[in-house]
């Protein structure tokens, strides 16, 4: 399966908090990414971040911009 990459999301939604699996009351911390985006490899999402950091990693990718639109993963 190939890559995509997810650029420049005005804001891109995501958990917040620590870097586990969240469950309960953790699920309402978000952090919010401005010019956000998501690197998703084999259908799972790999990393999330400022589109200048994602599109660094994204040798290869399919790139979609959004447009400043707002995303969540």
């Amino acid at each position: 399966m190939k890559s995509v990459a997810v650029l420049h999301a005005s804001q891109l939604v995501t958990l917040g908090g620590p870097k586990h699996p969240r469950v309960g009351a953790e699920m309402s911390e978000v952090s919010i990414i401005r010019d956000g985006g998501i690197l998703i490899r084999d259908g799972k999402i790999d990393m999330v971040g400022p589109s200048d950091e994602i599109e660094k990693k994204a040798s290869g990718a399919q790139i979609v911009d959004v447009g400043g639109r707002v995303v969540l993963p």
